[in-house]
């Protein structure tokens, strides 16, 4: 997932935008785009603020970061959402949420950090 995702993403439970990103695995690659800057219209997910016109963003080296784990979290409803393989996983709908939730755990769960553990199992996972 490229962190300009986030200028474009809110949470399906509540609306809220935009949501905060929790990074666990990123990968570097070599990608440019042409065009005016910055590319966020509204939220630059990189520095995670506000994007206010005039300023210079560092939209280049933005493009090269790529979240291959991670996680998304709702500041207003609390709700947690999975990145996994470069993917986030947004449902809804609350049985569909628990499976992709599940397995996210089973397959990720010894890589999240500790800090990351104690701050999203305070979250409510049934919305």
């Amino acid at each position: 997932m490229m962190y300009r995702t986030l200028d474009l993403l809110a949470c399906p439970n509540c609306k809220h935008y935009p949501l905060e990103l929790i990074v666990i695995e990123e990968e570097t690659l070599e990608r440019t785009v042409e065009g005016p800057r910055p590319l966020c219209s509204e939220y630059c997910g990189y520095l995670k603020e506000k994007v206010e016109p005039g300023k210079n963003y560092p939209c280049d080296e933005c493009l090269k970061k790529e979240v291959k784990l991670g996680i998304l979290v709702c500041p207003k409803c609390g709700m947690w959402y999975p990145i996994s393989d470069g993917i986030p996983v947004m449902f809804a709908a609350k049985k569909d949420r628990e499976k992709a939730i599940g397995r996210f755990l089973q397959r990720y769960g010894d890589r999240i950090p500790k800090e990351v553990w104690d701050r999203i199992k305070s979250y409510k996972q049934d919305g």
